[in-house]
């Protein structure tokens, strides 16, 4: 991610930071919607065990998510679930474009470690607020 990046920020009802989109992340995934014609432009954030150091983060559309904490901004909601808050909150979502392959880069200042090939992590310990 580029210093000079510019991020859009999804905020909360809540007493958390919020997420954070790069204008690229923005982009793709409001392509991503659109292209699935979907009426509601929202997507459901998760992290789930998974690779070789324990987490990963997944992107699903949806269009609407229960006992869920929701994020927006005017153009797109994100939900995440309770019990991933703190592994979630004040993340950074960029979509990183190269020649042979793109994909989402997530930043979290609670990633400890990630694998060789980016795709998993592990935490630090953290407590509740």
């Amino acid at each position: 991610m580029k210093n000079t990046t510019k991020l859009l920020h999804l905020k909360c009802h809540q007493n958390y930071i919020g997420i954070f989109l790069t204008s690229t992340a923005h982009s793709r995934l409001l392509y991503i919607i659109n292209q699935n014609h979907f009426n509601k432009k929202s997507i459901y954030l998760s992290l789930k065990k998974s690779g070789c150091l324990g987490y990963k983060y997944y992107i699903t559309l949806l269009k609407r998510m229960n006992n869920s904490i929701l994020f927006y901004n005017e153009q797109i909601d994100v939900y995440i679930e309770q019990k991933n808050i703190l592994l979630i909150d004040g993340i950074i979502i960029d979509y990183e474009v190269q020649p042979f392959h793109n994909k989402f880069k997530y930043y979290n200042k609670n990633i400890q470690h990630i694998c060789g090939c980016g795709e998993s992590f592990n935490i630090k310990n953290i407590q509740e607020k």
